[in-house]
């Protein structure tokens, strides 16, 4: 499995399912405060709902990117399903060499 992180907002970080899933694969879940998830820069899909709900307009792009850290890119916006929402960004791997 190629997943590095599954990522959302703070408000996220206690459940159970989650938090769950994440252990038993072995990937680490990282939250996010609106705050943070709204100075991401980009073109996200944005929702007056979530604005609403969370304070930020976009949750899972935003969290997404954040999470690949520097030179993320988001590669599949967000799809929406029974209440949830996915979005799936790449990561930039940065290899060095020494020389050696």
């Amino acid at each position: 499995m190629q997943i590095f992180a599954l990522s959302s907002i703070s408000q996220k970080q206690n459940e159970q399912g989650i938090i769950e899933w994440c252990r038993t694969e072995g990937i680490p879940f990282f939250t996010y405060t609106a705050e943070e998830l709204q100075e991401v820069t980009g073109t996200f899909t944005k929702s007056v709902f979530v604005k609403n709900q969370v304070g930020v307009d976009n949750v899972c792009e935003r969290a997404a990117v954040k999470a690949c850290g520097e030179g993320g890119k988001l590669i599949c916006p967000k799809v929406a399903e029974n209440g949830m929402t996915i979005a799936i960004a790449r990561r930039e791997w940065k290899v060095c060499f020494d020389g050696k």
